[in-house]
Protein backbone atom coordinates (compact mmCIF):
# COMPACT_ATOMS: atom_id res chain seq x y z
CA UNK A 1 0.00 0.00 0.00
CA UNK A 2 1.99 3.21 -1.12
CA UNK A 3 1.72 6.84 1.13
CA UNK A 4 -1.24 7.92 -0.81
CA UNK A 5 -3.35 5.00 -0.22
CA UNK A 6 -2.57 5.25 3.65
CA UNK A 7 -3.20 8.77 4.03
CA UNK A 8 -6.71 8.24 2.84
CA UNK A 9 -7.35 5.72 4.94
CA UNK A 10 -6.10 7.91 8.13
CA UNK A 11 -8.80 10.96 6.70
CA UNK A 12 -11.12 8.16 6.93
CA UNK A 13 -10.50 7.20 10.33
CA UNK A 14 -9.89 11.03 11.10
CA UNK A 15 -13.95 11.57 10.02
CA UNK A 16 -15.15 8.71 11.64
CA UNK A 17 -13.15 9.34 15.29
CA UNK A 18 -14.52 13.03 15.43
CA UNK A 19 -18.37 12.17 14.45
CA UNK A 20 -20.10 12.58 17.64
CA UNK A 21 -23.01 10.84 16.59
CA UNK A 22 -21.18 8.06 15.28
CA UNK A 23 -20.99 4.90 17.69
CA UNK A 24 -17.95 3.65 15.65
CA UNK A 25 -15.56 6.67 16.97
CA UNK A 26 -13.84 4.28 19.77
CA UNK A 27 -12.26 2.56 16.63
CA UNK A 28 -8.38 2.84 16.19
CA UNK A 29 -6.68 3.57 12.58
CA UNK A 30 -5.92 0.18 12.39
CA UNK A 31 -9.05 -1.00 12.90
CA UNK A 32 -10.63 1.62 10.12
CA UNK A 33 -7.80 0.52 8.09
CA UNK A 34 -8.44 -2.91 7.66
CA UNK A 35 -12.11 -2.05 7.50
CA UNK A 36 -11.53 0.01 4.57
CA UNK A 37 -9.87 -2.86 2.78
CA UNK A 38 -11.81 -5.67 3.12
CA UNK A 39 -12.34 -6.64 -0.41
CA UNK A 40 -15.01 -8.79 -1.41
CA UNK A 41 -16.42 -12.09 -0.58
CA UNK A 42 -16.57 -15.04 -2.46
CA UNK A 43 -20.44 -14.97 -2.64
CA UNK A 44 -20.11 -10.96 -3.97
CA UNK A 45 -17.37 -12.15 -6.19
CA UNK A 46 -19.39 -15.45 -7.63
CA UNK A 47 -22.39 -13.35 -8.02
CA UNK A 48 -20.72 -10.74 -10.24
CA UNK A 49 -18.77 -13.89 -12.68
CA UNK A 50 -22.29 -15.53 -12.81
CA UNK A 51 -24.15 -12.10 -14.18
CA UNK A 52 -20.85 -11.51 -16.50
CA UNK A 53 -21.20 -15.29 -17.55
CA UNK A 54 -25.08 -14.94 -18.73
CA UNK A 55 -24.70 -11.73 -20.04
CA UNK A 56 -21.61 -12.67 -22.03
CA UNK A 57 -24.05 -16.22 -23.12
CA UNK A 58 -27.10 -13.52 -24.15
CA UNK A 59 -24.76 -11.73 -26.14
CA UNK A 60 -23.01 -14.35 -28.33
CA UNK A 61 -25.88 -16.31 -29.37
CA UNK A 62 -27.14 -13.00 -30.39
CA UNK A 63 -24.52 -12.33 -32.38
CA UNK A 64 -23.58 -15.78 -33.91
CA UNK A 65 -27.92 -15.84 -34.69
CA UNK A 66 -26.56 -12.62 -36.51
CA UNK A 67 -24.04 -13.63 -38.41
CA UNK A 68 -25.87 -16.49 -39.68
CA UNK A 69 -28.63 -14.32 -41.13
CA UNK A 70 -26.09 -12.33 -42.36
CA UNK A 71 -24.46 -14.32 -44.23
CA UNK A 72 -27.94 -16.32 -45.71
CA UNK A 73 -28.62 -12.17 -46.91
CA UNK A 74 -25.24 -11.93 -48.45
CA UNK A 75 -25.65 -14.81 -50.70
CA UNK A 76 -28.75 -13.91 -51.71
CA UNK A 77 -27.41 -10.44 -52.56
CA UNK A 78 -24.60 -12.43 -54.47
CA UNK A 79 -27.03 -14.89 -56.65
CA UNK A 80 -28.75 -11.44 -57.51
CA UNK A 81 -25.89 -9.66 -58.57
CA UNK A 82 -24.72 -12.67 -60.74
CA UNK A 83 -27.55 -13.11 -62.39
CA UNK A 84 -27.53 -9.38 -62.94
CA UNK A 85 -24.60 -9.65 -64.73
CA UNK A 86 -25.49 -12.36 -66.80
CA UNK A 87 -27.97 -10.51 -68.21
CA UNK A 88 -26.05 -7.55 -68.72
CA UNK A 89 -23.85 -9.78 -70.83
CA UNK A 90 -26.59 -10.95 -72.61
CA UNK A 91 -28.23 -7.76 -73.57
CA UNK A 92 -24.71 -6.71 -74.76
CA UNK A 93 -24.54 -9.39 -76.95
CA UNK A 94 -21.02 -9.52 -77.66
CA UNK A 95 -19.80 -12.82 -78.25
CA UNK A 96 -16.95 -13.52 -75.54
CA UNK A 97 -12.88 -14.85 -76.70
CA UNK A 98 -13.91 -18.14 -75.26
CA UNK A 99 -16.60 -18.86 -78.50
CA UNK A 100 -14.81 -20.38 -81.66
CA UNK A 101 -15.78 -17.66 -84.91
CA UNK A 102 -18.08 -19.93 -86.62
CA UNK A 103 -20.28 -19.91 -83.74
CA UNK A 104 -22.94 -17.87 -82.70
CA UNK A 105 -23.94 -16.91 -78.75
CA UNK A 106 -27.44 -18.00 -78.09
CA UNK A 107 -27.07 -16.00 -74.78
CA UNK A 108 -25.67 -16.57 -71.20
CA UNK A 109 -27.13 -19.60 -69.06
CA UNK A 110 -27.02 -19.55 -65.58
CA UNK A 111 -26.50 -23.00 -63.64
CA UNK A 112 -28.43 -23.39 -60.05
CA UNK A 113 -27.45 -26.94 -58.98
CA UNK A 114 -23.48 -26.51 -60.04
CA UNK A 115 -23.30 -22.92 -58.60
CA UNK A 116 -22.14 -20.96 -61.93
CA UNK A 117 -22.78 -19.54 -65.53
CA UNK A 118 -21.55 -19.18 -68.73
CA UNK A 119 -22.08 -18.01 -72.20
CA UNK A 120 -23.72 -20.22 -74.72
CA UNK A 121 -22.38 -20.67 -78.22
CA UNK A 122 -23.71 -22.93 -80.62
CA UNK A 123 -21.94 -23.66 -83.87
CA UNK A 124 -21.47 -26.35 -86.55
CA UNK A 125 -20.14 -29.01 -83.18
CA UNK A 126 -23.04 -28.24 -81.18
CA UNK A 127 -23.41 -26.14 -78.18
CA UNK A 128 -20.00 -24.58 -76.33
CA UNK A 129 -19.51 -23.22 -72.91
CA UNK A 130 -17.35 -19.89 -72.77
CA UNK A 131 -16.43 -17.26 -70.25
CA UNK A 132 -17.52 -19.79 -67.09
CA UNK A 133 -17.51 -17.24 -63.76
CA UNK A 134 -18.97 -19.13 -60.35
CA UNK A 135 -21.13 -17.82 -58.24
CA UNK A 136 -19.29 -16.79 -55.44
CA UNK A 137 -21.48 -17.97 -52.51
CA UNK A 138 -19.98 -19.08 -48.89
CA UNK A 139 -20.03 -22.97 -48.14
CA UNK A 140 -23.06 -24.07 -46.48
CA UNK A 141 -25.30 -22.52 -48.85
CA UNK A 142 -27.36 -24.10 -51.08
CA UNK A 143 -29.60 -23.20 -54.00
CA UNK A 144 -32.74 -25.17 -55.30
CA UNK A 145 -35.11 -24.22 -58.23
CA UNK A 146 -37.66 -25.38 -60.28
CA UNK A 147 -36.03 -24.79 -63.44
CA UNK A 148 -31.96 -25.79 -62.91
CA UNK A 149 -31.14 -23.19 -65.21
CA UNK A 150 -32.14 -20.12 -66.93
CA UNK A 151 -30.85 -19.05 -70.26
CA UNK A 152 -30.98 -15.50 -70.41
CA UNK A 153 -30.97 -14.74 -74.43
CA UNK A 154 -28.69 -12.15 -76.27
CA UNK A 155 -30.16 -8.40 -77.20
CA UNK A 156 -32.76 -8.24 -75.32
CA UNK A 157 -35.07 -11.20 -76.27
CA UNK A 158 -35.81 -12.56 -72.66
CA UNK A 159 -35.27 -15.53 -71.19
CA UNK A 160 -36.38 -19.67 -71.72
CA UNK A 161 -38.76 -19.51 -68.71
CA UNK A 162 -42.48 -20.05 -69.56
CA UNK A 163 -43.12 -18.89 -65.58
CA UNK A 164 -42.12 -17.55 -63.22
CA UNK A 165 -39.97 -19.81 -60.94
CA UNK A 166 -39.52 -20.21 -57.25
CA UNK A 167 -35.51 -19.99 -55.72
CA UNK A 168 -34.67 -21.58 -52.07
CA UNK A 169 -32.03 -20.35 -50.93
CA UNK A 170 -30.88 -22.24 -47.72
CA UNK A 171 -28.37 -22.38 -44.80
CA UNK A 172 -27.49 -26.23 -44.24
CA UNK A 173 -26.50 -25.43 -40.68
CA UNK A 174 -29.78 -23.64 -39.54
CA UNK A 175 -31.69 -24.62 -42.00
CA UNK A 176 -32.97 -21.34 -42.54
CA UNK A 177 -34.07 -20.08 -45.97
CA UNK A 178 -34.76 -17.64 -48.40
CA UNK A 179 -37.18 -18.13 -50.95
CA UNK A 180 -36.87 -15.64 -54.38
CA UNK A 181 -38.97 -15.56 -57.15
CA UNK A 182 -37.03 -15.18 -60.76
CA UNK A 183 -39.38 -13.21 -63.20
CA UNK A 184 -39.89 -14.07 -66.42
CA UNK A 185 -38.02 -11.35 -67.36
CA UNK A 186 -34.69 -12.77 -65.50
CA UNK A 187 -34.93 -10.61 -62.15
CA UNK A 188 -34.69 -11.73 -58.89
CA UNK A 189 -37.31 -10.73 -56.33
CA UNK A 190 -37.96 -11.49 -52.56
Amino acid sequence: MNNKEVEQVEKVAQVVKGSKNNSCSTFSTSATLTTFLRGFTLIEILVGLTIVALLFGVGYASYRDFARRQILNSSYDKIKSSLSLAQQLALSGDKPAGCPANSVLSGYRVDFSQKKFYAECVGPGGTLRAQEKIIDIPPGIEISSSQSTILYKILGQGTDQVSETTITITQTATGKTINAILTQDGRLKR
